[in-house]
């Protein structure tokens, strides 16, 4: 795609954006896609990886996220998006691991307003998840409580950073 071309978000994928709003929000660790029958029209999208990436992302499909991302290793874009996957899948240390391989802009806006650093702040995020998602819990309330703050970051993430990345490859939503 050349940076001055566009593209429109097909609507019956406009639900993925709306998740977070109307829903239960998107488990930490899904174990399956939220809508199977997305994946053909995310795939045959005429859009950058990135941005076929996040949608498939956003439908849990981590499966058809991280085969699409993970051979785009030049990208900035998609080595975010792969280390988020890690963190999905609950591979922690890989995810930690890919945050230490690259910058993003977007990492420091995210981070911004808990005053940390974005690899800082993203590294936290992903042990703040192997704490939640572990079987050694304190209480149950406590845990429960975790589960919602961490599920309700994740559903920020995603979403400003789909935002980030249509603004960026040209992806209109209207």
């Amino acid at each position: 795609m050349s940076p001055s071309s566009s593209h429109a978000l097909p609507p019956e994928l406009h639900v993925l954006l709306r998740r977070g709003q109307h829903e239960s929000l998107p488990h930490l660790r899904p174990q399956k896609p939220y809508s199977p029958d997305l994946r053909p029209a995310i795939s045959s999208l005429d859009a950058p990886i990135p941005v076929r990436g996040i949608l498939h992302l956003l439908n849990d499909d981590i499966d058809a996220a991280h085969t699409l991302v993970q051979d785009d290793d030049s990208n900035r874009d998609s080595n975010l998006l792969h280390s988020i996957l890690h963190r999905r899948e609950g591979d922690f240390w890989n995810s930690k691991w890919w945050l230490n391989q690259f910058s993003h802009p977007f990492l420091g806006q995210l981070y911004a307003e808990k005053k940390l650093d974005g690899k800082v702040g993203a590294k936290q995020f992903v042990d703040m998840v192997e704490r939640v998602t572990s079987k050694g819990a304190t209480t149950a309330c406590a845990a429960q409580r975790d589960v919602k703050e961490a599920k309700e970051w994740q559903w920020k993430e995603h979403k400003a950073l789909a935002e980030y990345l249509f603004s960026e490859y040209r992806v209109a939503t209207t």
